[in-house]
């Protein structure tokens, strides 16, 4: 236009350089990268890349909705945690940085990572400080510059949906469709198939056997994984992919590259870990965790029963008023909490559902004061057995229904009403008994079975305020309560009835004659007395913890422990905690032999080191070479005092 003139105004002739016009420059611009960079080469453990991806519409086998990627740059090795909430990734995080450290004797210089909330925390900023690693994150929305998870997770992602759309399966296998390409070697154990009467089933191949020649299969006939090199695969036709993204992510088992030394790494916690610890008795999968998902469960109508009994539940006794609400007043939000119930052994027995408040958003002073509430020991119910058994008593155990909805609530609570329950807009449902979640409901419960029992001339003991017992014409009755589940014995059948029929006219109660599971313990009468054992959380530790090969004949190995942390870092101290707790509640319901065991180890649970993980994996081997021991509680009137000593500490 300049050479020709074509328009008016314009300059003689081009400038010289280059032209830089502004008003282009912001209408035209377009998002590109234009610094350089600067990476340089990498030793393996010196940087590593993570990411956090989810929630996923459709959680996974086990309620997985998260996924943490971590990758290091150096070597190409990576880990991923399936998360159930985005909470746990700063644990997952700390815990794998500690473990890989420890493990390959390097530490890790440089932490890459988005501006997640996840990642831009003080707590992780204090243990990276405390690390001295450097924290690189990328500006939002400026995802290339955290390119090397970014591309690692949209491979794997590409991969998996390929897979997962030519086996035909629902949406729920996507972690096992990764699962089976980026890693052939992950584990995977279960127990053998049973022996039944058709000659073949129907399978899902959804993983490769590590160091074996065969597949496991997904079986839905019999709800387990099964191994086989023994199938037929049928040929599928071709599946047109659909245009969506499922987000699916997770781990190539890479090594680590350029060690002096050669290291063995733990496994990953991978998700078909969780999953298959779970099938021998309900299949987490099953449980969903809000009423969307549950208008999408294949067991839709058991839910959806179990909901209308909550609703009738909380419409019979009267448990709010549905009213408008005030000007100024806060709704506390709340939820539908669902849970297959089991007796010891792990048989389901019971579809449930519970509308639960969201008790942590309570106002102290406002909508609740005083939370306390106690409830009976596992020594009173020692004793309450002992006397049975030496009297030849009758037991017999009760369950309160809905206990904590009995329960009067003294503070002003409004709660957002249900899904399930028509309301009109702008209603909400002031509570007028102890709803579960609230933070006063446990103390509400009892004061109010309290006020009940005492009316009736029972008397609670001062050594244990949830042990009852009366004194009377027609005989001595003993309750023990442990919050809504309780044990009853005494001299005289009338007076049992009696009491069942004065709780039955009160509160809506189940009474079941003997007793044969209460609070996770099985109990067996005998002749001569009880026998008490936890069959189902000793298995399930042993599932978790135990490597299948050792055993010890002692709690504690007969070295000398240190009573002190000989290690400046503390090794996984939220595993360490988490096993002893499961322990402490075998030691005080059936295993006294394991008590001093478990209470030295938990000196040890803010700061672990090596040397008590070691001393734990040694009482795991005590338990299972002792897991079919049983506390009996059988009273010899003629056995000689049991005398005891101790020192002053």
């Amino acid at each position: 236009m300049i050479a020709k003139h074509a328009a008016l105004g314009l300059p003689d002739s081009l400038p010289a350089g280059d032209i830089v016009c502004p008003s282009c420059m912001i209408s035209k611009s377009v998002n590109k990268n234009t610094l350089t960079s600067n990476q340089r080469s990498f030793e393996p453990m010196d940087a590593w890349n993570d990411d956090l991806i989810g929630p996923f519409e459709t959680p996974a086998l086990g309620g997985g909705l998260y996924v943490l990627s971590m990758r290091d740059i150096g070597s190409g090795y990576a880990e991923i945690k399936i998360l159930t909430k985005k909470s746990k990734a700063l644990d997952s995080l700390k815990d794998t940085i500690t473990r890989l450290e420890t493990f390959t004797k390097r530490r890790v210089k440089i932490l890459r990572s988005d501006n997640g909330g996840e990642f831009d925390s003080k707590v992780l900023a204090a243990f990276l400080a405390s690390k001295g690693i450097i924290a690189e994150r990328s500006i939002a929305y400026h995802h290339y510059q955290n390119g090397c998870i970014k591309q690692f997770n949209r491979t794997l992602q590409d991969m998996g949906r390929t897979l997962l759309v030519n086996s035909t399966l629902p949406k729920l296998y996507w972690a096992l469709a990764i699962l089976s390409i980026a890693s052939p070697n992950w584990p995977a154990a279960t127990s053998p198939l049973t022996r039944r009467y058709e000659r073949a089933h129907l399978g899902y191949a959804v993983y490769y056997l590590p160091n074996s020649k065969g597949w496991g299969f997904w079986v839905p006939s019999i709800n387990d994984f099964v191994k086989s090199a023994v199938a037929t695969f049928p040929d599928y036709p071709s599946i047109i992919l659909p245009q969506e993204s499922f987000g699916l992510v997770n781990v190539c088992n890479l090594h680590l590259g350029r060690f002096k030394d050669e290291l063995t790494l733990q496994r990953q916690d991978h998700l078909v870990d969780q999953l298959i610890d779970s099938v021998p008795e309900v299949s987490e999968a099953r449980v969903p965790s809000t009423f969307k998902q549950v208008l999408r469960s294949a067991d839709k109508d058991h839910w959806l029963k179990a909901v209308q009994e909550e609703i009738t539940n909380l419409t019979r006794l009267q448990v709010w008023e549905v009213r408008p609400v005030p000007a100024g007043k806060r709704l506390l939000k709340s939820k539908w909490v669902f849970t297959i119930k089991t007796d010891s052994a792990g048989v389901p027995t019971r579809y449930k559902a519970r509308y639960v408040a969201k008790g942590f958003d309570q106002v102290k002073g406002e909508q609740f004061d005083t939370t306390f509430a106690p409830t009976a020991t596992f020594v009173s119910m020692r004793i309450v057995l002992a006397v049975a058994a030496a009297k030849n008593w009758p037991v017999h155990t009760f369950d309160f229904v809905a206990a904590y909805l009995n329960s009067p609530i003294d503070e002003e609570v409004w709660v957002a009403p249900p899904e399930g329950l028509q309301v009109k807009p702008g209603d909400g449902c002031l509570l007028k008994k102890a709803l579960y979640g609230t933070k006063q409901a446990g103390r509400c419960w009892w004061q109010h079975l309290s006020k009940t029992l005492t009316a009736l001339g029972y008397a609670s003991s001062q050594y244990d305020a949830s042990f009852y017992i009366l004194h009377a014409a027609k005989g001595n009755t003993t309750i023990w309560i442990h919050v809504d589940n309780g044990i009853v014995t005494g001299s005289s059948v009338a007076g049992l009835k009696a009491l069942e029929k004065a709780l039955s006219d009160s509160i809506k109660i189940k009474w079941s004659a003997g007793l044969t599971d209460i609070v996770g313990l099985r109990v067996e009468r005998m002749t001569d007395g009880f026998k008490i054992h936890q069959p189902k959380l000793v298995s399930s530790i042993l599932t978790e913890q135990w490597d299948v090969v050792s055993h010890a004949t002692t709690p504690l190995p007969n070295t000398a422990l240190p009573t002190t942390s000989t290690s400046p870092e503390a090794i996984k101290p939220t595993k360490f905690l988490s096993i002893v707790g499961s322990l402490s509640y075998v030691s005080s319901g059936s295993r006294p032999d394991i008590t001093f065991a478990v209470n030295f180890l938990a000196r040890f649970s803010k700061c672990p080191d090596t040397t008590h993980w070691k001393a734990l994996n040694h009482l795991i081997n005590y338990l299972a070479a002792t897991k079919n021991k049983c506390l009996h509680i059988v009273p010899r009137p003629d056995s000689p005092r049991l005398a005891c000593f101790t020192d002053a500490n």
